[in-house]
């Protein structure tokens, strides 16, 4: 559901918050911080700081909040990267699954469709990739991806 988000326990610097939102899309998920005194100026920490193709986050703070660890799920191949809090534009790549990205990228996929399941009041996505050679009367294995 856009708009919901959830907050990362920390002991937070003084007057900063940080939170993961899903408020651009439902398929995405960034780290933001707030400073609390006066105004409530929010900055996205995490969009486009590690490269453009990466939408989904988790994160995880160093002992005395100086650093955090941004993982990013997706899409693609996963990333690591370290990112200093008061400047967050500084980090460093930890690990960025090159080898694995080149042989991702030699795979040709015949086509994705993403299709919205209706369960109770929630829509969930779905995204089927089907394989280069897909024939609807062949019989394929499955790989569920929760």
């Amino acid at each position: 559901m856009p708009g919901s988000c959830s907050s990362i326990t920390c002991h937070c610097l003084l007057h900063d918050r940080y939170f993961l939102s899903t408020e651009d899309s439902p398929r995405g998920r960034q780290l933001y911080s707030v400073y609390t005194s006066g105004l409530l100026n929010r900055r996205c920490l995490s969009c486009g700081s590690v490269c453009d193709q990466c939408s989904y986050f988790s994160a995880k703070f160093s002992p005395l909040n100086q650093h955090v660890l941004l993982h990013c799920k997706g899409p693609g191949v996963h990333v690591f990267s370290v990112h200093n809090t008061s400047e967050p534009t500084e980090f460093h790549i930890i690990e960025n699954n090159f080898v694995l990205k080149e042989a991702v990228s030699q795979k040709e996929i015949f086509r994705s469709q993403v299709k919205m399941i209706p369960i109770e009041d929630y829509e969930l996505p779905l995204r089927l990739s089907y394989p280069r050679d897909f024939k609807e009367q062949n019989r394929y294995p499955l790989l569920l991806i929760v």
